[in-house]
């Protein structure tokens, strides 16, 4: 589980480690996020998604940096078609639940 203090441990035991954050929970993430959209050199990645038995995924692209603040921490951003159209999916479906809620005659006139 991800929490300071475990972080902190790994630190201290000069272990590395991967976080993966949610866009919506930190706002460095979103950062990120802006800088990686505005670049030209994404790189292609490869291989499937590391469940078993899944195909290879889509195309997938990565840009890192290494963040000036926070020293010996490297910053990835992942695109993925795959995840992108999932998520598309997603918001269509709830967008057209709000519609047919809109839409529905209102029974206590």
């Amino acid at each position: 589980m991800m929490t300071v203090g475990n972080v902190e441990e790994l630190r201290k035991r000069n272990q590395g480690y991967l976080v993966g954050l949610q866009r919506r929970n930190r706002k460095d993430t979103f950062d990120y996020i802006q800088q990686a959209e505005a670049r030209t050199d994404w790189r292609g990645m490869s291989g499937g998604d590391g469940r078993r038995g899944k195909k290879p995924s889509c195309r997938r692209l990565v840009w890192s940096r290494w963040p000036e603040k926070e020293p010996g921490v490297r910053g990835f951003v992942v695109h993925s078609e795959e995840r992108e159209a999932y998520e598309r999916g997603l918001r269509e479906m709830s967008l057209e639940r709000v519609r047919k809620k809109i839409c529905r005659p209102c029974k206590h006139r």
